[in-house]
């Protein structure tokens, strides 16, 4: 959230609770507004790189679903206590930022090198908001050091070895302005570097949370790629996360067993 003199308040929001991709758009549309009105501003442009939710609110697209149609009104409503209120899209390319504090919701145990609000939300959102539970984060040392150091600043490991070898990588990276380190990539977006405390976390959701299938460990690699994520070794870390998973590897030895039959129905894995 940026004021018009440029101050800016950083906010990730945690859902504990299921929701589709579009549902979790909207709550984060009716905290932003909420913040605004607390702060007793009358004034708001809201950006998103949401189509559907910038499409129903300005009446291009219907909102048919029972759970959309309850969000919609929500907004509806609260658009009412602004005496300006615009609501536009952007390219995802345009919402990094923010899509970069979306991504610390989800691994916020990894190190920091801030204090960042971060909002529990424990059930879907209604006309009275619930109270929040604040966590501090924390940095801690980790291998994005040296070339964060080197790209920030110049400065280069005292050991000659380890030196060049941070000379050698640094041109495949790039630090944002927000002390972000990004992985440089020709085929696809740039890669935003992890935490190797967030690194467990982010195969576990994407392995067997709310977007999670039991995939294979390739397939979970190429997976953590296309939701722009990198740290070295990935690959060896993605295939072993695999086989540590006790469903899958029930699930393997069910089907090997003699006489067994796999019902696509009652096993709902997909296999890289």
């Amino acid at each position: 959230m940026v004021s018009p003199n440029k101050i800016t308040i950083e906010k990730s929001l945690r859902l504990g609770f299921s929701v589709t991709n579009n549902e979790a758009e909207y709550e984060v549309l009716l905290v932003g507004m909420t913040m605004v009105q607390k702060l007793g501003e009358k004034a708001v442009e809201v950006f998103s790189d949401s189509r559907l939710v910038v499409g129903q609110m300005k009446g291009e697209l219907e909102a048919r679903d029972l759970r959309m149609q309850e969000y919609f009104s929500q907004v509806r409503r609260f658009q009412l206590s602004f005496k300006f209120f615009t609501l536009q899209q952007i390219p995802r390319s345009r919402n990094t930022h923010a899509n970069s504090l979306a991504t610390l919701a989800t691994s916020s145990r990894q190190g920091l090198p801030r204090v960042i609000i971060v909002e529990d939300l424990y059930k879907p959102t209604e006309e009275k908001k619930e109270r929040v539970q604040v966590h501090r984060v924390m940095v801690g040392p980790n291998w994005m050091d040296p070339l964060v150091l080197f790209l920030k600043e110049g400065t280069l490991p005292d050991e000659k070895g380890e030196a060049d070898k941070v000379q050698r990588k640094a041109p495949l990276f790039w630090l944002s302005e927000e002390q972000r380190l990004y992985k440089r990539s020709f085929s696809r977006p740039y890669l935003l570097c992890v935490h190797p405390k967030a690194v467990e976390l982010i195969l576990e959701e994407l392995h067997e949370g709310i977007c999670g299938s039991h995939i294979g460990g390739r397939s979970l690699y190429h997976r953590v790629l296309t939701q722009g994520y990198w740290w070295p070794s990935m690959q060896k870390e993605a295939l072993e996360f695999v086989r540590k998973c006790d469903q899958c590897q029930r699930f393997a030895l069910n089907i090997h067993q003699p006489g067994g039959v796999l019902n696509p129905l009652s096993n709902p894995w997909s296999f890289a």
